[in-house]
């Protein structure tokens, strides 16, 4: 089980890390201990926004997430967006 300052504490050591492309691996790894903490099934590097890549697919008995985890330091901007409604519209229905 995760506490508060434990989750706090990872936080912390991945907004420090100097590697952008570590810190967003660790990022999605973190993120996804917290779903399966909530019972969520896990499924890494899901396809459910072919052509383009996905950090993973959660889902539970009632609810589908397509996770893409970005950690950035501007703003998002029209291109990520365009990127999501990009995945979004390949997912299944239930996404």
């Amino acid at each position: 089980m995760y506490r508060t300052d434990r989750l706090l504490t990872e936080f912390r050591r991945l907004e420090a890390d100097p590697n952008a492309w570590r810190r967003g691996r660790q990022a999605e790894k973190l993120i996804g201990r917290l779903f399966r903490r909530e019972r969520f099934e896990v499924v890494l590097n899901a396809g459910a926004g072919l052509p383009r890549q996905t950090d993973f697919m959660a889902t539970d008995e009632k609810h589908s997430f397509m996770v893409e985890i970005k950690w950035q330091r501007k703003s998002a901007d029209i291109d990520d967006v365009d990127a999501l409604v990009t995945r979004l519209r390949n997912a299944p229905r239930a996404v």
